[in-house]
């Protein structure tokens, strides 16, 4: 198939260029008629640019046909770089129109006013700053016909579940929406079916299962966390590298880092009193491998993009399944094994009894080192 028989407009097609040339991949031949039709897809695929045309092009194609200066079609991204990337393609293929354009990540705000003010008929953003000028009555998505989630595994892992769905509310009802996953799992189609209406399921060349998540349980004395943690890191029973440590308050992960610190781990804290600046100092000294630890909190951690995570340390269990999950989520995403460390205390009998009947993989109760034993 040829993309000129997709009925795409010749605007559209005039900024493919070169591609015109050639059939479309295996890939795009199946999933852009669907989606072009109208219909909600889920589309498992591998990580990869060719399949960023698949909702790219029929963004722009609803775009076109709408009212100028207002917000036609969106893309949701869990992090700048994805979200700049996507971006950057939709001004390259709509060159040729008269399509605007925004990115909401982040960045000062001022500058996006004055866009949305001017109209545009195209963002994309990240989901906690969508949904700060949201709340700010800047952003308007009621005539939003298309909203486009790229990489929702990853969106939900990163902990933006109730963004999303405050995103959703703020469009109408009979939208379509499309969804990109990198894994196949239980979790994703089960949000297919509830966010999407009557979804078209594809998947597109060998999708990866969800990376398997060994979770171990450390039974401690509130009092202990501290000693229990910097044994098992000297013992080298957890690697001092690829360690994200999850605590209850910024005050408890400001402690706990700085304590790591003193004892001769380099250590990134990362809370939400930061300053943008800082944090983004704090996560690329983690992200560039000069902190091979980082604590931080649920708050702060919302919209954290970083790879190469082997471990997360649940240094202060976390209230609830979906907490424990979305923390869980950020190991490993390049589906390699990983393990969750959970340092339990006799008050966490509750969430603790919650998990044993809800995960689907055991709680591996393990010895704490001699020394503590």
């Amino acid at each position: 198939m040829l993309f000129e028989e997709l009925e795409l407009h010749p605007r559209i097609l005039a900024g493919l260029g070169p591609l015109l040339e050639g059939p479309l991949t295996p890939g795009q031949e199946q999933a852009l008629p669907a989606i072009l039709e109208g219909n909600d897809v889920l589309v498992l695929t591998p990580p990869g640019d060719d399949l960023r045309l698949t909702f790219v092009l029929p963004v722009l194609q609803r775009a076109l046909f709408g009212p100028r200066g207002r917000v036609q079609a969106g893309v949701l991204a869990p992090t700048q770089e994805l979200a700049d990337a996507i971006l950057a393609e939709i001004q390259r293929l709509g060159r040729h129109t008269r399509i605007r354009s925004l990115g909401l990540c982040s960045g000062s705000i001022p500058p996006q006013l004055e866009a949305l003010r001017e109209g545009v008929e195209i963002v994309v953003g990240c989901p906690a700053r969508v949904v700060e000028h949201l709340n700010r009555g800047s952003l308007d998505l009621s005539h939003t016909g298309l909203l486009a989630l790229e990489d929702v595994d990853r969106l939900f892992d990163m902990g933006f579940l109730p963004e999303v769905s405050r995103i959703l509310k703020a469009t109408p009802p009979e939208r379509q929406t499309v969804m990109t996953a990198t894994t196949d799992n239980e979790e994703v189609r089960r949000l297919a079916q509830t966010l999407l209406h009557a979804p078209v399921i594809l998947q597109i060349g060998e999708v990866a299962a969800a990376p398997r998540v060994e979770h171990h349980l450390y039974q401690v004395e509130p009092e202990s966390k501290l000693e229990a943690l910097l044994a098992l890191l000297d013992v080298e029973e957890l690697p001092a590298k690829g360690l994200l440590v999850f605590c209850g308050t910024r005050f408890r992960a400001r402690r706990l880092g700085e304590r790591l610190r003193h004892s001769g781990y380099a250590t990134a804290i990362l809370t939400d009193e930061l300053s943008p600046k800082r944090r983004e100092l704090a996560i690329a000294s983690f992200r560039q491998g000069a902190c091979g630890i980082m604590v931080t909190t649920d708050a702060a951690a919302q919209g954290l993009g970083v790879t190469g995570v082997t471990h997360v340390i649940n240094f202060d269990m976390p209230p609830d399944v979906p907490t424990y999950l979305h923390r869980s989520g950020r190991t490993a995403y390049d589906h390699s094994r990983s393990t969750v460390v959970n340092l339990v205390t006799p008050e966490d009998a509750g969430i603790l009894e919650t998990l044993t009947l809800e995960l689907e993989q055991p709680l591996q109760r393990r010895p704490l080192p001699q020394t503590l034993a």
